[in-house]
């Protein structure tokens, strides 16, 4: 278990190191038209300018509600995995690994799901 561990902890670190600048390339949406006026996002400023600008936020924040809860589903599946490898076929703990197995990837189904949902919409309701 500790060598799973000791394996796993690198991998995480890395993985989070390589994410963390992606959400630094993001544009900024409160500033976008400052640079580039002439941009479509900023063509109908005046009419849609309140509507646009509340759907960003509103994706945003969702945006960073699904990730997180994609993260946590991907950690409860890597967590449910060990606990499987490990239940050295005792058969309560290799239930309880595909019960938690289960869930994680239904959480993480619901997330994908619901943010497809909420990408969908905002994108209507901007239109």
């Amino acid at each position: 278990m500790k060598k799973i561990l000791l394996l796993l902890l690198p991998i995480t670190v890395i993985g989070l190191v390589c994410l963390a600048p992606v959400s630094t390339l993001a544009a900024d949406p409160y500033n976008a038209c400052q640079y580039n006026p002439d941009a479509a996002a900023c063509a109908d400023k005046d009419t849609k300018g309140a509507q646009t600008n509340l759907a960003t936020r509103v994706q945003t924040v969702l945006d960073t509600v699904y990730l997180t809860a994609g993260i946590l589903a991907i950690i409860f599946i890597v967590y449910a995995g060990i606990r499987y490898v490990t239940a050295t076929g005792q058969a309560d703990k290799v239930k309880l690994a595909q019960k938690q197995l289960t869930y994680a990837i239904v959480g993480l189904i619901v997330a994908v799901v619901a943010f497809g949902i909420t990408r969908f919409v905002v994108y209507w309701v901007t239109r």
